[in-house]
Formats: structure tokens, C-alpha cells, sequence
């Protein structure tokens, strides 16, 4: 995981939010105060979800990957796993189908699950 730590946070991490978080959560620029929300950024599943995801394509470079609907709800998230070469099985975004499956892909399914529908 520390292999893809650095990729993952070049997209989810910012030196703003970070100075704004050692300022107390409150900066303030001429007339204009940014106050950073105590809870702010995602939940430790959700980082893990990525980093899994990020994991995933480095480890299986030479197979295929697929993810069963979203990573998590975040358009900017997905369009990022996508942008990794993984195709979506389901949803709008959909790209193949679980039957274009072959014994050497690899599936990813989120940490939400997925709907019974699919099984």
C-alpha cells in the first residue's frame, strides 16, 4: 500500500486544506474567512477503498480490472479509477459486462457491496 500512497494523495490531497487544517480550521485573507469543517475529507474506508483500487492496478498491471458500480459516490473519484484503465460492469458508466469475464480478470467490489441483482 505505501507503493500507491503517493499516486493517491497527488489527486486527494491538498496543501491549502492542509494549512487551513494547522491554522486551527480558520483563515482568514483580507475580507474572506475559510472555516474548514471539523469532519472534513473521507472516512477511512473510503481511503482504503482507493488505495485498494490504486493497489490494484499496480499489482495486476498486465490484467484486466473491473469494478462492480462506483468506488464511492464522488464523480471525481470515479473518473480517476477509470482514468486507471478499470471498466465498470455496471450503472451508467457501464462499460462491459459480467459475462465478458474471463478467468484472469480481476473484479473489484466497494466496500458498500453491490446490488443483489448482479449476482
Amino acid at each position: 500500500m505505501a507503493a500507491v500512497q503517493e499516486q493517491v494523495e497527488s489527486h486527494y490531497r491538498s496543501d491549502i486544506v492542509d494549512k487551513v487544517r494547522r491554522a486551527g480550521g480558520i483563515i482568514s485573507v483580507g475580507d474572506t474567512t475559510v472555516r474548514l469543517a471539523k469532519e472534513f475529507g473521507f472516512c477511512y474506508g473510503v481511503e482504503r477503498a482507493i488505495d485498494l483500487a490504486y493497489a490494484a492496478r499496480k499489482v495486476f498491471k498486465d490484467r484486466r480490472l473491473f469494478i462492480v458500480g462506483e468506488i464511492i459516490h464522488n464523480p471525481e473519484v470515479n473518473h480517476q479509477i477509470a482514468s486507471l484503465g478499470i471498466k465498470n460492469l455496471t450503472g451508467k458508466n457501464k462499460q462491459a459486462d459480467i459475462s465478458d469475464l474471463g478467468p484472469e480478470d480481476v473484479v473489484i467490489v466497494p466496500a458498500f457491496g453491490t446490488e443483489l441483482s448482479i449476482q
